[in-house]
């Protein structure tokens, strides 16, 4: 009798996941914040706010230099065990803490670790030697339109990319902490306004809402990658140890959830960028992709972390009352 029932249950069809799409929309549209750009897929449905409005990407370009990496171990050109020699001079700007061990004889560092501290940690230097193994950041690019992927654009790599915004040209030396710290000492107030203003205005490593969430979501359907590439990287994304508060933050107890971010440095109140982008999966399976960018706000960080935990939490409200905490 027992087996039976067990049998009964095991064959019961699963409750779908009920989204709904036109309550959501009206509720982040009602709490709108300038700057707010917002896209989620759930089940085949998907909602927008200023969805193919571009946002600079900052850090969320290492996940797509994760995946470009990938997929060439998954073409067999690559291994995640190969190992990659790093010099000082591989070093690059911001968060890169791989850099310090490299010693004088350099570090070799396999892409799998690399890989863990540039999507983990946002580590610049490893995301820099990444893309430079795969014969420059313009083979970050090949990859996603290889994949038919639209709405991304990855133009310079993490060093080029930071010395610009802040209005530097990057030379090796900007590697050394002390060194860029004296640098940036060295910009007037009127060369940081330019460099501030020319970055707002730049569309190279951009991405729209709506394009790094079809993204996630040909990468959670197991459509962009190799089923083992796919679930290693999911494994390492739910690593992520960058602005907790931010997207993770709205996702229901029980749910697993794994993400990328990115942040711009402030000047003189305005940050240009703080994005999250994430794939939360329920203990059934269920899947929700959220793309969340937030550019050119004037809050603090705790309060610009809130617009994208409130939009995440807003999406899980409009799930069915079955996932709910």
């Amino acid at each position: 009798m027992i087996l039976s029932l067990l049998a009964c249950y095991a064959l019961a069809p699963r409750k779908a996941l009920v989204f709904d799409a036109p309550g959501l929309k009206r509720e982040l549209e009602s709490h709108h914040v300038n700057g707010f750009g917002f896209a989620v897929s759930v089940g085949g449905k998907a909602v927008s706010v200023e969805g193919d409005r571009r946002f600079s990407l900052q850090s969320v370009m290492k996940l797509v230099v994760a995946m470009a990496i990938l997929d060439r171990v998954d073409q067999g050109s690559m291994a995640l065990t190969d190992k990659v020699l790093m010099t000082l001079n591989d070093r690059s700007i911001g968060v890169q803490p791989i850099a310090a061990r490299i010693g004088p004889n350099g570090y070799r560092a396999s892409l799998s670790e690399l890989i863990q501290s540039a999507v983990q940690k946002s580590d610049s230097c490893a995301a820099d030697v990444l893309a430079d193994h795969l014969g420059g950041i313009q083979a970050v690019q090949r990859f996603l339109l290889t994949k038919g992927m639209d709405g991304i654009r990855i133009d310079r790599n993490e060093r080029h990319l930071q010395a610009e915004t802040i209005g530097l040209t990057w030379q090796p030396s900007l590697g050394d902490p002390k060194v860029l710290k004296n640098a940036i000492a060295h910009l007037t107030r009127a060369q940081r306004d330019a460099a501030t203003a020319a970055y707002r205005r730049d569309s190279r490593d951009t991405a729209t809402p709506v394009g790094m969430a079809r993204l996630f979501s040909r990468f959670a359907d197991g459509k962009l990658l190799s089923p083992s590439s796919t679930e290693w990287l999911w494994g390492v994304m739910q690593g992520t140890t960058t602005y907790p508060t931010r997207l993770k933050a709205g996702v229901p107890a029980g749910w697993t959830f794994g993400h990328k971010t990115g942040s711009s440095r402030t000047w003189r109140s305005l940050t240009v960028a703080s994005n999250d982008i994430g794939l939360a999966k329920s203990p059934d399976g269920d899947r929700v992709v959220m793309a969340a960018f937030l550019g050119n706000s004037h809050l603090d960080d705790k309060a610009r972390d809130r617009v994208l935990a409130a939009a995440s939490s807003a999406v899980f409200r409009h799930l069915s009352r079955s996932i709910r905490r």
